[in-house]
């Protein structure tokens, strides 16, 4: 029973390995799309604050110096932030 158990556990995680990963990783293009969603936002929203548009640079900043994952995410962040306002 023990080696079915492993076995099961194995190829569960075998199978799903590829899609969580998929899942977290971010590519250029995504950090694209995550830039035109914060600057839509600034734009909607005049007021938005300065944390938003300093978490806007450092994503995009993020983005080209080759960490699109962490670029997404601040950029996601500086969207939500000038959406407060």
């Amino acid at each position: 029973m023990n080696i079915r158990n492993a076995f099961v556990t194995l190829a569960a995680a075998t199978l799903l390995a590829p899609a969580a990963f998929a899942a977290t990783t971010a590519t250029k293009d995504d950090c694209t799309a995550a830039m035109k969603k914060a600057d839509a936002a600034l734009a909607a929203n005049t007021s938005a604050s300065q944390k938003a548009k300093d978490a806007r640079a450092e994503g995009e900043k993020l983005c080209n110096s080759g960490k699109p994952a962490d670029g997404v995410k601040k950029l996601h962040e500086a969207a939500k932030d000038a959406k407060a306002k």
